[in-house]
């Protein structure tokens, strides 16, 4: 071997100079991401794990308790333990100013990429001495491609975090080797754990430093070996502990046949992409079939195998690439499929921590080319200027790649374009066309509705085992009141995968919508008896004992659910309803003040406290509480509805800021196009306390003809009995009621979530 160890110690000049560079690096790296600042993609597990978790939507020390405590089986996260990732991306819900507030989590994850960088270029530099070397690696790590999925996917925070802390431990460990400090070690192996708590992929890291022991360290011993002890005690425990919460939530075996199929055609494709980082994306598929007898397959093993021979003749002159290529091939074993953990084939973030071999190959290439002393002035010169340029092509895919994430729609059209026989893409794609067709609460986009359910199909057709496109079916024929054909589809996704909660509670929901209780019942149980302690769980089941007249079995079994999940606003909520659906309305007043204590702007429980309120005859406290819910909300046509009854309908003098009851529920009339005969109901009231009693005469009369044309006769009766009022020059005044106060919202409102039932 040729090579020679290159630490000398630090000199100050030297360290000045790094740390200068190191800035220049950091400030063009802030510089060409600064647009995934305000990126508002949100991808694939973005929205169970971090946008609609209370734990994380509800910043508290109970939050960080429950994170690190609930190790093998955390409710509101499915599969590994993560609990420093959770933690991280709670602090930035404490620091948005909503939950749609992505700038802060951005901000952290890039900060997080600029700092590893940083200690890239220190790791560079202390293996190799050479500052501006060390600055031009980390530049075009930093500038790299494949780094804007960690930075720019939300949850992926795990993968910088979990690096971040991996390459310090690298750093750390190697200051121990090269100036024999324990507590250098002790920082390491900190630094290590630290690494698994984020992300449980570093557990080849001991391996990996038992290379850089040999190269380019020079000091692979027994005693070298056995400085590792810790670093292995910890990668077992979390593998197997990784192991065992995946177990619970996915099928993880492989065709074990197709796994040097599968990791031969991964590590030539995660090399393609290194070399040549275009058409990136988070969804890649496997080539079809997995057989050597696909030409693509057949290449990924012909290059593995050639790759392999040229390593095993490269050995004869420097241990540097074929080190380095190994580390990275390591860095990528949790991720090749001998293990599924994951429906994903391959993807980006796997190359990030991995990348570290490939940044020692390159720091050993360029030190050669650099050779202090030794190379002249115009081969450094042409150096830097290959370096630059590359930095310059990265830079430019870097802003392009970046841009795909302005939003949800745009990337997972971006996707679908690259890999159209994805399923996961179609099922993307199918979940943005839902939400657009329902962002008019009164009125949902059929023809959307209808490109969804397309994608549905397209994605249920290009996988045999994936449950999430029979849920979304399901979900879309529930509205639109096909509850059988939605009971079919349910079933069909809790075949493919019997632990999807959400399936259970759309399937039990459907029975309730049919009044089928004993199955809503059983299937609620089942549900529980999988997955003990769901919230979702417990709400459906406390729904089902409301709706067969047993709300103190209700109530019951909500305490015990918020007593598991305290954290949880909802179930909070649910229980409030519970227990004024059995007449305890004081509990339920104090339950709604307690959720409000915790989150001020909870509009929902707004809303209940409100409904209770204004059925009491507390009528100013129930319109305070209507317009703080609406001012949360300003587009929910249930509290506006809700706000204008009240005002209508009750002797009050309202706030001078509050809208009138005739322009909310004209507002309400006009965006549901006149056709819910409650909502005309209560225009006509209002006309009616205007003294606008033609008027209230005409849409009362519009009210009486929908509600009869939907054989709602108990309606009909009670807006006939108001009509007569109108007629004779009289409002409708509402009194207070001792019966229950209905907290559910009156027309269908996906802004504010009711409870269940």
């Amino acid at each position: 071997m040729t090579d020679t160890r290159t630490t000398p110690p630090m000199r100050l000049p030297e360290v000045t100079l790094l740390m200068l560079l190191m800035a220049g690096v950091a400030t063009v790296i802030f510089a060409v991401h600064w647009p995934v600042l305000h990126a508002r993609a949100i991808s694939f597990d973005d929205s169970q794990t971090f946008l609609h978790n209370p734990r994380i939507q509800n910043p508290s020390w109970e939050s960080v308790r429950m994170f690190f405590t609930e190790v093998t089986g955390p409710r509101y996260v499915e599969g590994y333990y993560r609990p420093l990732t959770l933690t991280t991306l709670m602090l930035d819900r404490a620091n948005a100013g909503s939950a749609e507030d992505f700038l802060p989590y951005h901000r952290t994850s890039l900060t997080l990429h600029v700092l590893c960088t940083a200690l890239l270029i220190v790791l560079c530099y202390q293996l190799f001495g050479q500052p501006l070397v060390a600055a031009m690696v980390g530049l075009l790590f930093g500038l790299h491609p494949l780094t804007v999925e960690p930075v720019a996917w939300v949850m992926e925070r795990k993968t910088v975090l979990a690096a971040c802390f991996a390459f310090a431990c690298l750093c750390a460990y190697v200051q121990y080797a090269n100036r024999g400090r324990r507590a250098w070690f002790a920082l390491s192996v900190l630094f290590y754990l630290l690494s698994l708590l984020s992300k449980p992929t570093g557990t080849p890291l001991p391996l990996m430093m038992l290379l850089i022991d040999y190269w380019p360290m020079r000091r692979l011993t027994g005693r070298a070996v056995a400085e590792k002890i810790p670093f292995f005690v910890l990668a077992v425990a979390f593998a197997a502990l990784t192991y065992f919460t995946e177990h619970k939530v996915n099928d993880l075996t492989w065709p074990i046949a197709q796994f040097p199929l599968r990791a031969c055609w991964l590590i030539m494709f995660y090399l393609g992409k290194v070399l040549v980082p275009i058409n990136l994306s988070s969804v890649y598929t496997l080539p079809t079939p997995l057989a050597i007898t696909n030409p693509v397959v057949l290449a990924g093993v012909v290059g593995s195998v050639a790759l392999a021979a040229a390593l095993f003749v490269s050995r004869r002159w420097t241990p540097a690439v074929w080190v380095g290529l190994v580390i990275f091939v390591l860095g990528l074993a949790p991720t090749l499929g001998l293990v599924r953990y994951s429906w994903v084939a391959a993807s980006d973030k796997y190359v990030y921590l991995p990348a570290v071999g490939l940044v020692l190959i390159l720091a050993w290439l360029l030190n050669r080319l650099w050779a202090p002393g030794q190379a002249p002035a115009s081969r450094r010169t042409l150096t830097v200027v290959l370096v630059l340029a590359a930095a310059c092509s990265m830079a430019v895919g870097t802003r392009r790649y970046i841009s795909q994430w302005e939003t949800s729609e745009k990337l997972h059209q971006y996707m679908l374009k690259l890999a159209p026989d994805s399923p996961q893409a179609h099922y993307e794609v199918a979940g943005d066309l839902r939400m657009q067709a329902l962002r008019d609460a009164a009125q949902p986009d059929q023809t959307l509705l209808d490109k969804a359910i397309a994608h549905y199909e397209k994605a249920a057709e290009l996988s045999d085992n994936f449950a999430g496109p029979h849920y979304g079916m399901a979900w879309i024929l529930s509205i639109r009141g096909k509850t059988d054909e939605a009971i079919q589809q349910y079933e069909l996704a809790l075949a493919k995968n019997p632990k999807y909660m959400k399936a259970y509670v759309g399937l039990a929901q459907a029975y309730l919508l049919k009044n089928q209780l004993d199955k809503a019942v059983e299937t609620t149980r089942r549900a529980i008896t999988i997955l003990p302690d769901t919230p979702s769980a417990y709400q459906i089941l406390a729904a089902v004992l409301i709706r067969q007249g047993r709300p103190d079995e209700a109530v019951d079994t909500l305490r015990k659910a918020v007593a598991a999940v305290p954290d949880d606003l909802e179930l909070m909520v649910n229980l409030g309803d519970a227990l004024n659906r059995a007449g305890r309305r004081d509990e339920a007043v104090d339950r709604y003040k307690q959720t409000l204590a915790r989150k001020p702007d909870y509009a929902l429980a707004h809303y209940c406290l409100a409904s209770i309120f204004s059925a009491d005859g507390r009528t100013e406290e129930a319109i305070s509480h209507y317009g703080q819910a609406l001012r949360i909300q300003p587009k929910n046509i249930a509290i506006m509805n809700d706000l204008a009854w009240v005002l209508a309908t009750h002797k009050i003098a309202p706030a001078p800021d509050t809208p009138s009851a005739v322009t909310l529920a004209e507002t309400v009339c006009e965006r549901t196009q006149r056709r819910e005969p409650a909502f005309l109901d209560t225009l006509a009231a209002a006309y009616a306390r205007a003294g606008r009693y033609p008027d209230a005469e005409r849409v009362a009369q519009e009210a009486i003809d929908l509600a009869t044309a939907i054989r709602n006769y108990r309606m009909v009766r009670a807006i006939d009995a108001r009509l007569h009022l109108y007629r004779s020059g009289q409002p409708y005044e509402e009194k207070p009621s001792t019966a229950p106060a209905d907290s559910s919202p009156a027309s269908p409102a996906p802004a504010i979530a009711p409870p269940a039932w």
